[in-house]
């Protein structure tokens, strides 16, 4: 069986196959463009749940902030009470010592006739607050 010949020289059959490739590749580059704007559409998505997450984590990551700074005022506090009842404490420590030291002296006069010196007594302060004189 012969082949009828287009007007350009070519067979029916070469025109189709050639028809049949050229469409396929159409076929092909229109699948490949939907699946790159799925692609874009999926990663936009995933864009937007990671900038969400982030977002989520940066607002728990300030409320975490925000309680630790609660809790290290509330530390402040109990640390500054406590130092105030060291501070009294030493004070009263200080004063007794003083007192006791010039009972001392003034016994230590009235028996030995000499002074007894006291110059050398040291108050140590373990507070922010100037020891009294």
């Amino acid at each position: 069986m012969s082949v009828p010949k287009n007007g350009n020289g070519t067979s029916k059959r070469q025109f189709w196959i050639t028809t049949i490739i050229a469409g396929f590749f159409v076929v092909t580059a229109i699948v490949s463009y939907i699946v790159q704007l799925n692609t874009i559409g999926s990663t936009g998505t995933s864009n937007t749940d990671r900038i969400k997450a982030l977002e989520d984590r940066a607002y728990n990551a300030d409320l975490a902030v925000q309680q630790l700074q609660k809790d290290m005022a509330v530390q402040q506090a109990s640390l500054k009470e406590i130092e105030t009842q060291f501070c009294a404490s030493d004070i009263v420590r200080n004063l007794m010592h003083g007192d006791e030291l010039r009972e001392m002296a003034s016994l230590h006069e009235k028996v030995f006739g000499q002074s007894y010196h006291t110059d050398n007594a040291y108050y140590p302060s373990i507070c922010n607050r100037p020891a009294p004189q």
